[in-house]
């Protein structure tokens, strides 16, 4: 994929076998496997999951939309999606949107400095789209992936923005993409998602071409894995007890620690590059009030970046599903 291609060559996440190139600016079309699967393009979102792993998806992505209408999560206008990551001031997730503005400013910092020229940028867990917008303002190529094809709060959003950019229901853990295909993949609060880190990472290392760069922001990480704990058992009360809900079955540990990030680079060769975007005082200020109280530690935000060799890499085997 370059600056100027509107066409992907996808491929089978069951059978991994090449499907044709799909024109992203097309009309909708069937994309028939020899293994039997079908795919489709449907003229905005290209539905990359196969039938069996979307009805074993089904049951979190019903509990994560009955959680984001509750919390109001999907109220916004054509406008307000076009702004993100800012909000107005009086927002009900305002406090939140700010941290994400700022992950953004820092992260928009860095590919200032990488390049000069466009990137082939993989937004996995994109959400509504918001961070694919801000990176097509920029010029650069990025590719929209999430299990979520929601008008309102998944890929489907992206007609708010006037979506240009490729958008893909997938798993980033199989991803129907070619090896080294892309110069940066983000993990856009997506990562404390994954049933196996080793895995996603792996998948992420695939695609990436050699040099490439993996970026993690928006997830919860900690010190010590106890305080993740903590803050899962207190999220599952949130559910049960402001939400009325039961929490999901649990597949993955839902945040990261420190040790985690350490070990994931060193297991790819990766250099591993840490900014600390300064979100307001009161922020700063958690750990230290944390351990006046004796509560548990607090959850750090980080801008982290997995920063692999410039050399050519060992095929790596990409997951069936």
């Amino acid at each position: 994929m370059t600056a100027g291609d509107t066409g992907i060559k996808l491929f089978c996440p069951h059978c991994r076998a090449g499907l044709a190139a799909l024109n992203f600016d097309g009309p909708a079309t069937e994309m028939p496997c020899q293994c039997g699967q079908i795919y489709h393009w449907d003229g905005a979102i290209a539905h990359m999951i196969p039938p069996e792993r979307r009805a074993r998806l089904q049951p979190f992505l019903a509990h994560y939309t009955a959680v984001r209408k509750r919390e109001g999560r999907m109220d916004w206008t054509a406008e307000s999606w076009r702004a993100l990551p800012r909000t107005a001031p009086d927002h009900r997730h305002a406090r939140e949107w700010r941290i994400r503005a700022q992950s953004y400013a820092a992260f928009a910092g860095l590919l200032g400095r990488r390049s000069a020229g466009a990137l082939v940028i993989l937004d996995l867990g994109a959400g509504n789209g918001w961070l694919s917008q801000r990176l097509s303002r920029l010029g650069h190529r990025p590719v929209a992936v999430d299990i979520h094809p929601d008008d309102c709060d998944g890929l489907g959003a992206g007609r708010h923005f006037g979506a240009t950019w490729p958008a893909i229901e997938a798993e980033y853990d199989a991803l129907p993409l070619a090896d080294d295909f892309a110069d940066i993949a983000v993990f856009n609060g997506s990562l404390h998602y994954s049933a196996g880190l080793e895995g996603t990472i792996a998948e992420a290392v695939r695609v990436l071409r050699p040099g490439g760069t993996i970026v993690v922001m928006d997830s919860p990480i900690y010190r010590d894995p106890g305080s993740g704990e903590q803050m899962v058992a207190e999220m599952g009360r949130y559910f049960r007890h402001d939400l009325g809900l039961e929490p999901p079955q649990r597949s993955a540990t839902g945040y990261l620690t420190w040790s985690m990030l350490a070990g994931l680079a060193g297991a790819h060769g990766a250099g591993l590059r840490i900014v600390r975007p300064f979100y307001g005082l009161r922020w700063a200020l958690r750990p230290l009030l944390s351990r006046m109280r004796g509560s548990r530690e607090p959850a750090a935000f980080a801008v982290i970046r997995l920063e692999l060799p410039a050399t050519q890499k060992p095929p790596t085997a990409r997951p069936g599903v």
